[in-house]
């Protein structure tokens, strides 16, 4: 496990699991998407 501050975590996701979290976030101002799914082999 890596340790990392919440700010390089949110700027560099590198994990295709955090990028999916992050990418689940709601943004102001933009179109409502449906959510993509992450594959379930991620390690």
């Amino acid at each position: 496990m890596i340790h990392r501050t919440a700010k390089h975590v949110l700027e560099n996701p590198n994990h295709p699991y955090t990028q999916g979290l992050i990418a689940c976030i709601p943004r102001l101002g933009q179109k409502r998407h449906r959510l993509t799914t992450l594959p379930s082999d991620l390690s």
